[in-house]
């Protein structure tokens, strides 16, 4: 009775409390099967935004060859309204993992049933409240909306201040006094969210309909915007559908799933998560491979260097650096360690403290553009900023550019 590889066991070092909202349980025997309920978000939940929940265990009562992992559990799915005790949805998988979206507010009840043939494995149900914004969230929304922001930028803003709040605040935190401010971290975070929006979010609705040939897709207008993109040397873009956070998160998933799972060429290297950031990158930065810094002159060979170290892991440690991504409180925590490393090398910006930071042009822009692209061995005096550094600033620096996040951190 094996779960999928992804789903097999809490990073060491860790809680289910360090990944969500959750419930455990230890089952008796001599086996003592640990099983924890685990949401991506802390209640109060927001309506109509997708929530996450995934089933962890450790357990591993019937042992199977490595030629047999296909799980043979079932997972009863129930969400139940807490007032009213209407179902409002149910589902069966053999996955340990499942979404629905609340589409108004009240307490309730996700309660999952896990089976092996006959048997019952165990029960295992959260209890969150759901609820609409908060009115400060409402005025900032109208604010934007007054001066034109488009309804991508309003989901992910709102992920961000709210959905999100609080695991950023902590993971700021844990940098220190010297490291970097829960504003700063927002500002990254939200640029990233913005980027590869959530699944059922505007921004998200959108990729499925350009892809689906449907409405907001004009082919000759987009032909001739790329066109224009080319001339001015940028990079020809073409959406897909891994362009959407949780469809991207399921494909890496897939793939670590896999009775005879293999290192596919971009897996290392590819951005995961609502801080978009590299299984590759987030090794150095638990510690589990070296920090190595990019240089100008052989960025091809250092890059080769950092997945080469990444392959070498174990296959466990790949599984807990993609669940360090996954659940976002702790891809809020890669994201701040990883700007405060950025930061506090020597020939960046170690003696500006956190607070500082909130006025010091030049660190955020440096640190936010080398989160984008990857921290150089270059010089202060010669690193330029990019696109991502200049919009850092903006969020960030007081002035009437500010976008509203300094209103939540």
């Amino acid at each position: 009775m094996n779960p999928n590889r992804s789903e097999d066991i809490v990073p060491p070092g860790l809680t289910a409390a360090d990944m969500g909202e959750s419930t455990s349980t230890t089952l008796g025997g001599a086996l003592n099967d640990e099983w924890a309920l685990i949401s991506y978000l802390t209640q109060p939940l927001l309506v109509n935004s997708r929530q996450d929940y995934v089933v962890i265990t450790s357990a591993d009562s019937v042992p199977v060859s490595t030629g047999h992992i296909t799980p043979d559990l079932n997972y009863r799915w129930t969400v139940t309204n807490t007032t009213s005790r209407w179902i409002l949805h149910q589902e069966e998988s053999e996955e340990g993992v499942f979404n629905w979206t609340p589409r108004g507010p009240g307490g309730h009840e996700v309660k999952v049933v896990v089976t092996s043939g006959d048997d019952e494995v165990v029960t295992l149900s959260l209890t969150q409240q759901v609820q609409e914004p908060p009115t400060q969230w409402q005025q900032v929304e109208a604010q934007l909306e007054a001066n034109s922001a488009p309804a991508s930028q309003l989901f992910a803003m709102r992920e961000i201040c709210l959905e999100l709040h609080d695991y950023i605040v902590a993971a700021a935190e844990t940098t220190g006094a010297n490291g970097v401010p829960p504003l700063f971290v927002a500002a990254v975070m939200f640029m990233e969210a913005w980027g590869r929006p959530k699944d059922g979010s505007p921004g998200a609705d959108a990729i499925r309909r350009k892809l689906a040939g449907e409405s907001g897709y004009w082919p000759r207008r987009d032909a001739a915007w790329e066109k224009l993109q080319r001339f001015l040397g940028e990079k020809k873009y073409h959406l897909h559908l891994h362009d959407i956070r949780e469809v991207e998160l399921d494909l890496v998933r897939e793939f670590l799933n896999e009775i005879n799972p293999v290192d596919r060429a971009f897996m290392g290297a590819k951005s995961l998560g609502v801080g978009q950031i590299a299984m590759t990158t987030t090794a150095m930065i638990t510690g589990d491979t070296t920090w190595t810094e990019l240089s100008e002159t052989n960025r091809k060979q250092l890059l080769e260097q950092i997945e080469g170290a990444w392959s070498d892991l174990g296959f466990e440690t790949k599984v807990d650096i993609f669940n360090a991504l996954r659940f976002p409180k702790q891809n809020a925590w890669v994201a701040a360690n990883l700007l405060a490393k950025i930061k506090n090398r020597s020939h960046r910006f170690p003696s500006v403290t956190s607070q500082a930071m909130l006025s010091d042009s030049p660190a955020v822009d440096i640190t936010a553009t080398e989160y984008n692209r990857g921290a150089y061995d270059t010089p202060l005096a010669d690193m330029k900023g990019n696109s991502n550094g200049r919009r850092a600033k903006q969020y960030v620096l007081s002035s009437p550019n500010q976008i509203g996040l300094e209103q939540f951190f």
